[in-house]
């Protein structure tokens, strides 16, 4: 069997399937949550859950994602980084430190990282002088 990124024929098939029940949820739901009661017993639809769930089943439901997107997950990633102290946080054994030695001051200087103390100091001092002037 060749590989292929297209899916196969079964694939596509249930995924047209889960599409059509999603549909037919959705549908279903709406119809529960803004068709009177009295309209849908009259079709022979009599069992269905109190309204109040209409409102409360997506409020359930989307209470975790919110409490997932917007604590959970950034406190993982406030507890997986390194702190603002840490050597980490500054350099790693990979950093290409700029050469020591004078090159043309006409000619592209070769690839390195600039340190933080440079960069620190062109953005942070630059600034004091000139709030002092």
């Amino acid at each position: 069997m060749e590989s292929s990124p297209a899916p196969a024929a079964g694939r596509a098939v249930y995924g047209f399937v889960v599409y059509l029940g999603c549909c037919f949820c959705f549908v279903a739901y709406v119809a529960w949550a803004f068709v009177p009661l009295s309209r849908l017993e009259a079709l022979g639809l009599a069992y269905w859950p109190q309204k109040y769930w209409a409102v409360a089943l997506p409020v359930y439901v989307a209470l975790p994602i919110l409490l997932l997107g917007f604590c959970l997950y950034p406190g993982v990633n406030f507890l997986s980084t390194a702190s603002l102290d840490s050597p980490s946080c500054i350099t790693d054994p990979f950093a290409k430190m700029p050469p020591v030695t004078a090159t043309d001051p006409k000619s592209i200087p070769p690839i390195a990282d600039i340190p933080i103390w440079d960069v620190c100091s062109n953005i942070y001092l630059r600034e004091i002088g000139r709030a002092h002037v």
